[in-house]
């Protein structure tokens, strides 16, 4: 175990240093060599250990950064001016989280050019040999899976912004939508599926790989993209909402509410309103009628002028001619707005003849433990389980879609551009799209 971890290690220095080398000047930076004096002046400073495999990354290299600041990796030593700091930018973090409950135990060892933060946890779940990287978002409470440990995160970012580059280090101009802001789908597939051979269980990648291919069309592979990433990050809620979503495109409506559910049951931002009325349209449409009506007053409880912030959505949609958005916001709201409860209701709004009542459900958490339980973790280890290899636009609700086809704001450029999800005068609804725009190089 040891050994196979030494080795990983390595392999990291190693995919930097070759793609120094390999790929046009500037595209990737790395400093000099981290004394032990520093790094064990940081670890003082911080009150805990580095990782084992960013100690011996900085050890190497101490800071470092990668196309463009996609990713800038903090230093300890001298190139903390260039780089950051390591120890500074984590007593801000810690900071920040000491006001939050039950925050992760966490070292942030890099940024984004766009502020996103990457953190690796400091203990490593029973089903991984090592931490893993996490991407906090810097303008959302998001935490997305971004790595099964640090060597393979970085060994997948590389190869997945090296597509990006001709010779010259300029972007490719084939690589983007007429209009130049958006990658196409065909080739942000291509940016996920190169990464995914890296970290296959990276719930941001698998996720973007799901988001090409519902642009793309392809609905069933897409939605088996975002199962994975569902799997892999069972905590974060927009996996679960786009595998819900694809659910619900493919008339999967028992699915989809279960799907739906679980978004709900992980979220706890204003958005988690959004996911309990998708779920309670999904239970309405698969027969579940008590369900439905949990769920209802569920999102109403959790953002009191939902109904509000819909219909400001389907206005905003009807001056930008988006039919699908208009009649997605007005569904909603309506459903929302029921003064008779959905159990009495649904026989009318769903053209069907009146069903019987019947009494509730023994465990209405039931269907959800059940698609949880069914969707396995690929690469993740699981006793008693084989592990299984293996995640357009990600529609959320009230948001313009997630992480973009360059990963987590990968590129820079930020992937899904977010409302406050409690300001009327920018209404959300359509789910944010998650391509992202890569940074242009100055």
């Amino acid at each position: 175990m040891a050994a196979r971890r030494r080795a990983r290690d390595a392999r990291l220095i190693e995919a930097l240093e070759a793609a120094e080398i390999r790929l046009p000047a500037g595209l990737v930076r790395l400093g000099p060599p981290a004394d032990g004096a520093a790094i064990a002046a940081a670890e003082r400073k911080l009150g805990k250990a580095l990782p084992r495999a960013l100690a011996d990354l900085l050890s190497v290299h101490d800071g470092a950064e990668l196309f463009s600041e996609s990713l800038v990796i903090f230093a300890v030593g001298n190139q903390a001016s260039e780089f950051g700091s390591l120890v500074e930018r984590n007593a801000e973090h810690d900071a920040n989280r000491a006001r939050e409950a039950g925050h992760t135990d966490e070292i942030v060892f890099g940024e984004s050019g766009d502020g996103d933060l990457y953190a690796l946890e400091l203990e490593a779940p029973e089903t991984h040999d090592e931490p893993r990287v996490f991407r906090l978002r810097s303008d959302a409470e998001e935490r997305w899976l971004a790595g099964s440990s640090l060597p393979a995160f970085v060994e997948a970012m590389i190869a997945h912004q090296a597509l990006l580059y001709d010779d010259d280090g300029e972007f490719l101009a084939d690589a983007f939508e007429p209009d130049g802001e958006e990658l196409t789908p065909t080739f942000a597939l291509r940016q996920a599926e190169r990464a995914l051979r890296k970290d296959a269980t990276s719930a941001v990648f698998q996720h973007e790989r799901g988001l090409a291919l519902r642009r793309m069309g392809n609905l069933p592979s897409a939605r088996a993209a975002f199962a994975a990433a569902a799997a892999a990050d069972p905590s974060n809620p927009w996996p679960w909402f786009d595998l819900g979503r694809a659910d619900h495109d493919l008339g999967r409506h028992a699915e989809a509410a279960a799907a739906f559910e679980c978004a709900a049951e992980a979220g706890t931002g204003p958005e988690s309103a959004r996911f309990c009325a998708w779920g309670a349209r999904a239970f309405h449409l698969a027969g579940e009628r008590a369900t439905a009506e949990r769920l209802r007053v569920l999102a109403l409880e959790r953002e009191p002028r939902l109904i509000e912030i819909l219909r400001a959505a389907a206005a905003a949609a009807a001056e930008v001619e988006d039919g699908d958005a208009v009649g997605e916001a007005e569904e909603l709201a309506e459903l929302l707005g029921a003064t008779v409860p959905l159990s009495r209701r649904l026989p009318v709004l769903s053209g069907r003849p009146p069903v019987p009542t019947r009494p509730p459900r023994q465990a209405e958490s039931g269907k959800v433990d059940s698609l949880k339980a069914g969707v396995k973790q690929p690469g993740v280890k699981q006793a008693g389980v084989k592990q299984a290899g293996v995640k357009s636009d990600s529609h959320r609700p009230g948001q313009r879609p997630a992480p973009k086809s360059t990963g987590p704001k990968a590129t820079g450029k930020d992937q899904s551009v977010r409302k406050d999800a409690r300001d009327v005068s920018e209404p959300p609804l359509r789910p944010r799209q998650s391509e992202s725009r890569p940074r242009r190089r100055p």
